[in-house]
């Protein structure tokens, strides 16, 4: 979700195994995206959708998902649509699926690095789960 110039998306595609739809509401960002990851797209690995996050996943069917992935795009929407993406993320992920949030978190007042740690662990299971797949 929130695809952007395709950083992320690339990072995903080196794991063989994983196909990818990168989502993103942007035309320049998604031309971006095309143009940076065209050998992707054409081996098939990769698709590109222009469409609202909310939108795409409400039109898929319940547990069609193994993998949502989101980079420094939540911080970003109203709490509102938020509340109801992140329902939509877990009506569509599959029973044994997997949510990739890589974004800001802010650290509880009075303990800087432990938002910090928190992310860098979060992260970090993220990562090995998404290996032993």
């Amino acid at each position: 979700m929130g695809m952007g110039d395709g950083a992320i998306t690339k990072i995903l595609l080196q794991d063989a195994k994983l196909d990818v739809t990168g989502i993103d509401n942007e035309p320049k960002m998604i031309e971006q995206a095309r143009k940076a990851l065209r050998a992707s797209i054409a081996s098939g690995r990769l698709t590109v959708v222009l469409d609202d996050a909310l939108h795409y996943l409400a039109a898929r069917p319940q547990h069609s998902l193994d993998i949502v992935a989101s980079g420094y795009v939540l911080h970003n929407l109203t709490a509102n649509y938020r509340e109801r993406l992140y329902d939509e993320i877990w009506r569509v992920l599959a029973p044994a699926g997997l949510l990739i949030n890589a974004d800001k978190i802010r650290p509880a007042r009075g303990s800087p690095s432990r938002g910090a740690e928190l992310a860098a662990r979060t992260v970090s299971r993220c990562a090995w789960e998404l290996r032993a797949r």
